[in-house]
């Protein structure tokens, strides 16, 4: 087939993404709306944490950050499990 000038892939490449599956010898094929779908997932997730410590620090701005559970648990808490 034809395959891309900078990329030097050929049409069949382009059509799916390959990875590496866990106790497999070889290459599998994973749908490109696949990979897109993991990205976009990855990408929400991020934007969801990036709002909550946006609000976590406009909430201790105004003052009120001792209602906030501490994003790190103390030392005792730890080894207590």
């Amino acid at each position: 087939g034809t395959h891309h000038p900078v990329l030097g892939l050929g049409q069949d490449d382009l059509g799916a993404v390959g990875a590496r599956a866990a106790g497999d010898s070889g290459w599998c094929r994973v749908p490109k709306s696949w990979a897109f779908l993991s990205l976009l997932t990855g990408c929400v997730l991020m934007m969801i944490v990036n709002i909550e410590l946006v609000l976590r620090s406009l909430i201790t701005l105004i003052g009120k950050g001792e209602v906030l559970k501490p994003l790190m648990p103390a030392e005792e808490e730890i080894m207590a499990e």
